[in-house]
């Protein structure tokens, strides 16, 4: 299976970025700092500071570790907090960033279809980050999408594997009280933001879904990269067995946590086998880049 050296997620932001002052930048569900480091290094120039805002401590942790040994000598900053209600000591950013957080902020829906409540609820979180860029300043949304396909063809099949991993950590996270949808349909997707954006008065520069070749497993090393995802999905569907402190979503006793639990890892076996025959796993991602217009 061959993929283009442009399917890579760096070298679309290379593009996307070719010109452009990345200024102050802010990065909206920054997790560990991976997709910052990212747009980081392709931009042409270093930017003034940079700004990271997500709900999990764990990740701002790491995202100030990898920063304070391996970022740029610039100023960093890394904040709990989500889209809604967002708010920030500085108010004017020039490159703003979403990174696969629409299917969190859209609610806790295990279905991949856009309906009316979802789609209102990705236009309010955009809304209210975009009052944060300045005029004429970038937007830049990378965002996982459902991959599906059948036993027939390997591609498809490795992406359907990677959708039903995703979906299952969804459900594990609603279980403990955290918000996480399934993934959207990628064109539905796509539509709507860059519908969303244009009535905003945005010029949408770059809009498309492609194979994150990040994800692509080498030749040769399948069963070992394979067996380390399925480490960590058991790990995380053991934490089912002991109440998770702050989780107001959590009512189950012992007896239906050690169900659920052995559900999920009864879910696992398939797509463990699924992943290793596939010999990858392999995710569509959508990146669309959006200018604020001088107007605005």
């Amino acid at each position: 299976m061959a993929y283009a050296a442009e399917d890579q997620l760096g070298s679309r932001l290379e593009r996307i970025l070719s010109g452009r002052t990345p200024g102050r930048v802010l990065d909206v569900g920054c997790g560990d700092g991976s997709f910052l480091d990212e747009l980081i290094t392709a931009a042409p120039s270093a930017p003034q500071e940079v700004w990271g805002v997500d709900p999990d401590p764990d990740a701002l942790s790491e995202a100030k570790r990898f920063f304070t040994l391996h970022g740029p000598d610039i100023p960093f900053y890394f904040l709990e907090g989500s889209a809604p209600g967002l708010e920030l000591p500085v108010q004017e950013f020039h490159t703003l960033s979403f990174q696969d957080m629409l299917h969190h902020m859209s609610g806790s829906s295990f279905s991949h279809e856009m309906d009316g409540e979802r789609r209102e609820l990705v236009e309010r979180h955009v809304d209210q980050a975009a009052q944060y860029l300045d005029s004429g300043g970038l937007m830049i949304i990378s965002e996982v999408v459902a991959g599906e396909g059948g036993l027939g063809n390997e591609a498809e099949s490795a992406r359907a594997t990677r959708t039903a991993l995703h979906n299952l950590k969804a459900e594990i996270d609603v279980l403990q009280g955290i918000p996480h949808g399934y993934t959207f349909h990628g064109e539905q997707l796509l539509q709507l933001l860059v519908d969303i954006l244009e009535e905003r008065n945005f010029h949408v520069i770059h809009g498309d879904i492609f194979e994150d070749q990040a994800d692509i497993v080498q030749s040769g090393r399948e069963d070992r990269a394979v067996e380390k995802t399925f480490d960590y999905f058991r790990n995380y569907a053991e934490r089912l067995t002991d109440p998770l402190d702050g989780s107001p979503a959590w009512k189950m006793d012992g007896t239906q946590r050690s169900r659920v639990r052995d559900e999920f890892l009864f879910r696992l076996e398939p797509l463990r086998m699924a992943a290793m025959n596939n010999g990858l796993l392999a995710q569509r991602r959508l990146l669309l880049a959006a200018g604020k217009t001088e107007a605005e």
